[in-house]
């Protein structure tokens, strides 16, 4: 899920004031975690991805650019 996915990740998070932070508050992760994700180096499995996009109140598909 690297490149587009996560650049579009940061679009919304960017869009809507939410920061890193604010997201790994809500996800009860570490900050690291969420910027590991932000820039690639990992990712999160899809019970998280289908939190992060409840958090954002987008859908999946949006969150992954589709």
């Amino acid at each position: 899920m690297k490149g587009k996915v996560w650049n579009e990740l940061k679009d919304i998070m960017s869009q809507k004031g939410i920061t890193g932070r604010a997201l790994a508050e809500y996800m009860d992760v570490h900050h690291v975690t969420v910027s590991r994700w932000l820039h690639g180096f990992s990712e999160p499995c899809i019970k998280e991805l289908i939190e992060i996009a409840n958090f954002l109140d987008v859908t999946l598909d949006e969150l992954v650019g589709r």
